[in-house]
């Protein structure tokens, strides 16, 4: 029974123990339980952190494969610019040595010109004083003519019963030539105006030349007290010098030297005067205005009369040169244009402004074409 008592009390002992243990785990499961649910609550939070980070993985992967695609492109347009760099740079290159090979080309053809402006310089200088001296005997020579024009017309201050076919310095005809003639063209242009005018002293009902035949115009030898005649060649070459090397546009104008009468040839004089530009196209020449309630008649002679003065002191103060003995007026208005400007006046049935303008660029030795317009 002792032993049984001892065996009862270790386990009693024992028991003790373990219930101590019991309590002891009770408590440590206690304390799990409180750690487990934490950690529940830790892992819900962590779930749900870990479904954001991959939220933003995903987004950061996107973005990641936007950025390598951007990053290809930009290595593509990179390589392409690459290629646009070198090729503009072999272009530059190209530029660069066309330019130093123009410009050589440039500096030696530049030397060239400067060596022959300077030759052309020289030789200008040595024609202007040529032409000064070539001009001074010219202005010598057309006093002479002048001073034989006026003893020459005091000569012939006598009755005659022949047709008067042309006045002292009527003009016969006129031809626009241009610049910078030769010698052997102004030669040329003084043949053909000559023929010109003999073609239109002809039909006035001149004579022929004595000893030319077909020539119906000439220059005549003139004469005067104390000084050499001038023939007929010398009054030739001075035309052919006056048309020579000019440097603008001219006018050859065929003249008559003095008065010439049916039965006899016409004395000739030749004019070479300059031919610039006096209007432009459509150019306004004057303006003037007109009651068109005046009626027909009236307003038609304020217009003639307007054209007949202003309008022509207009043009020959803007240089045009009018036909001496010929139609006195310096524009051409047809009479059904003057006739359509009358109406159109007088339709108008008020005072109105009447302008005149030159249609086409007209010289100073063309025919002046007058266009009009009514406001």
């Amino acid at each position: 029974s002792k032993e049984l008592e001892r065996e009862a009390a270790g386990l009693n002992s024992d028991i003790e123990e373990l219930t101590e243990n019991l309590v002891n785990l009770e408590a440590d499961l206690t304390s799990l339980r409180t750690d487990f649910e934490s950690l529940e609550s830790e892992q819900v939070e962590l779930q749900a952190i870990n479904a954001t980070l991959s939220q933003h993985n995903k987004e950061y992967s996107d973005h990641n494969l936007e950025l390598i695609g951007d990053n290809e492109e930009l290595e593509n347009r990179l390589k392409q610019l690459d290629a646009d760099i070198k090729r503009l740079t072999s272009e530059r290159n190209g530029l660069e040595s066309e330019l130093a090979e123009a410009q050589k080309v440039s500096a030696e053809a530049l030397a060239k010109q400067r060596a022959e402006l300077e030759d052309v310089n020289s030789k200008l200088a040595t024609a202007q004083t040529d032409l000064s001296e070539l001009n001074d005997d010219l202005e010598e020579a057309q006093d002479q003519l002048r001073d034989a024009r006026i003893e020459i017309f005091a000569s012939k201050n006598i009755h005659r019963s022949s047709e008067l076919l042309t006045r002292l310095g009527d003009e016969l005809v006129r031809m626009p030539v241009g610049p910078s003639l030769t010698e052997a063209e102004a030669m040329q242009k003084l043949s053909d105006i000559m023929q010109m005018a003999s073609d239109y002293a002809r039909g006035l009902g001149a004579s022929i030349v004595t000893g030319q035949p077909d020539e119906y115009v000439a220059f005549p030898v003139i004469s005067f007290p104390n000084r050499p005649p001038v023939s007929g060649s010398d009054q030739a070459a001075l035309a052919v010098t006056a048309m020579t090397g000019q440097r603008q546009p001219l006018l050859i104008i065929a003249r008559s030297l003095f008065n010439s009468f049916k039965g006899e040839y016409i004395p000739l004089q030749i004019e070479v005067r300059p031919n610039p530009v006096v209007y432009r196209a459509d150019e306004e020449i004057a303006s003037t205005v007109i009651d068109g309630s005046l009626g027909n008649d009236s307003v038609a002679k304020a217009l003639e009369v307007f054209l007949l003065n202003q309008v022509r002191i207009k043009v020959l103060q803007r240089g045009v040169i009018p036909a001496v003995g010929k139609d006195l007026s310096v524009g051409e208005l047809s009479r059904e244009s003057v006739l359509r400007l009358v109406q159109e006046v007088v339709d108008a049935d008020r005072r109105v402004k009447v302008t005149f303008f030159a249609i086409n660029q007209t010289r100073a030795g063309d025919q002046l074409l007058l266009g009009f317009r009514v406001q």
